[in-house]
Order: C-alpha cells, then sequence, then structure tokens
C-alpha cells in the first residue's frame, strides 16, 4: 500500500515539474532533475523495504582517515 502511496506521490512530482521544463527547453535541467528523481525513488523505496541506506558521512571519515 506504501508503495502505491510512493509510485503516486512521485508521478504527481513529474507531472507538475517536467511540463514547464520541456517547454522551455531546459534540457541540462531536465538532466538534473532526473538525476536527482531517480537518486530520491532510490532512497524512498530503499527506506520503504528497510534496506541499508548509504551513509555519505562514512566516506568522508574514509577519505580523512587516509
Amino acid at each position: 500500500m506504501l508503495l502505491i502511496l510512493i509510485i503516486l506521490a512521485l508521478a504527481v512530482v513529474v507531472l507538475i515539474e517536467l511540463p514547464g521544463l520541456i517547454k522551455n527547453r531546459l534540457y541540462r535541467e531536465i538532466g538534473v532533475f532526473s538525476v536527482l528523481f531517480l537518486i530520491g525513488t532510490y532512497l524512498a523505496c530503499a527506506q520503504l523495504y528497510q534496506l541499508p541506506l548509504p551513509n555519505p558521512l562514512a566516506y568522508l571519515y574514509q577519505l580523512l582517515d587516509s
């Protein structure tokens, strides 16, 4: 049930944002929107299914320790 709500919410976001970007021919913004949208979709689904979420600070700690 929650997956359906997530998909509906994401579809509403796409239907609101994407037509304006296409109409104004903002292709770089469409690319950035798509990448960020896919990352957000993955994180929402991963949290729903209780998958391990990536921790950006762990990568920063590894970088600083070396």
